[in-house]
């Protein structure tokens, strides 16, 4: 359930299987059943021809994924696995998660299906104010990005994508312009498999 852990039994795993192959068998079953997108992509050549589901990749069509049938429960434990995906580091859901980004408890009320997935496929088509990005360069060279928690004349605060706060003085920021870019990475369903893309629609579109 961790990218160290999936790592190491990916390099490992041939050898593994040479010396214990019912173990090699239970944690494919284990891998396949826990719908882990990290450990699908590191020990998919050993799985069997017929359990071998295709990630999406890079090339997604709205209408494919909005055309699939999904498991909400299932789509909630991908949600919160932060080792597969980020949504939890950056968007809230009643207590829990991040305020990088909006919150998504009422999402499905707010948007319509296609602009859920629209979303989620290009991050950057649409930009709330509050949660533009901008890029700070300071007088050292350095380059900061995040979200702006507050300016004053004496110093500018941001947030980055991992959460962690910088505080510039405002007498050391060589320039502060806005980005036409989202904090919320592209491609964030290239890794999914058509099966998990559906389970994780299916819980947005019930957070209402």
């Amino acid at each position: 359930e961790t990218p160290n852990g999936t790592l190491l039994l990916s390099t490992r795993f041939r050898e593994l299987k040479s010396q214990n192959e019912p173990l090699a068998k239970r944690i494919l079953d284990l891998t396949m059943n826990s719908r882990n997108a990290i450990g699908l992509r590191m020990l998919r050549r050993y799985l069997p021809e017929s359990s071998r589901q295709p990630t999406l990749g890079t090339v997604i069509k709205p209408e494919f994924l909005l055309s699939l049938k999904g498991d909400a429960k299932a789509g909630e434990k991908l949600f919160w696995n932060t080792q597969t995906m980020q949504c939890a580091r950056c968007h809230k859901i009643g207590e829990k998660g991040g305020d990088i980004g909006p919150a998504l408890h009422d999402v499905a009320r707010r948007l319509k299906p296609k602009e859920i997935v629209e979303s989620l496929l290009e991050p950057s088509r649409t930009i709330d104010k509050k949660y533009l990005t901008w890029s700070v360069v300071t007088d050292e060279g350095e380059v900061l990005s995040g979200l702006i928690l507050e300016r004053t004349d004496a110093a500018v605060t941001i947030t980055d994508v991992q959460g962690k706060v910088h505080r510039i003085p405002t007498k050391n920021i060589e320039t502060l312009q806005p980005q036409k870019v989202s904090l919320m990475p592209d491609q964030l369903l290239r890794d999914l498999t058509a099966t998990q893309a559906a389970d994780l629609l299916a819980y947005l579109f019930r957070l209402k």
